[in-house]
């Protein structure tokens, strides 16, 4: 169970463990399902509520690899994801279906590249950011998290900069 008040970062997050499951070597297959509204911290250590009922049936309910939402929370999507739509879903407990979409990446046009910190696949329409390294190349970032994360990075000192052993590393 994740708990956040920014939307957007909670999805990003979703996304990012889809991403890094689907790239890693091991045969996970995450499911994860959201939604947003008031929830009571329980004994310090559990949320308890509707939204957290309703985001466990979401997760029930997706496929191996997928995110389903809510659509009001689809909203603060990150700007490098899509909506695939999906019927509205009867969820148990519930007497009206909900309206539920599933959150994917978006499809690229042409050239991907990968933000430097998490890997999230981006071409220039959809990256939050952008910089140029040392050399000059397009560095391309999902949040602002990750481009400050790149700006404050540790760098070589001029002396290992372009030796044998670290090329262009810190460009």
């Amino acid at each position: 169970m994740l708990v956040s008040v920014n939307e957007t970062a909670l999805l990003a997050t979703l996304l990012e463990i889809q991403h890094a499951m689907k790239t890693s070597r091991a045969a996970l297959s995450v499911r994860c399902g959201a939604t947003n509204g008031d929830v009571l911290l329980h004994e310090g250590d559990d949320y308890i509520g509707t939204p957290v009922n309703v985001a466990a049936r979401l997760c029930d309910l997706a496929p191996g690899g997928a995110v389903y939402v809510t659509r009001e929370l689809s909203e603060f999507r990150p700007e490098w994801s899509a909506i695939a739509e999906i019927s509205p879903l009867e969820i148990k407990g519930f007497d009206e279906p909900l309206d539920v979409v599933a959150i994917e990446f978006s499809v690229l046009v042409g050239e991907a590249h990968a933000c430097p910190i998490c890997g999230i696949p981006l071409d220039p329409s959809v990256a939050t950011t952008s910089a140029r390294d040392a050399i000059g190349a397009l560095v391309l970032f999902c949040s602002e998290s990750c481009h400050d994360t790149w700006v404050r990075r540790p760098r070589l000192t001029p002396e290992e900069q372009g030796s044998l052993r670290s090329p262009l590393m810190g460009s």
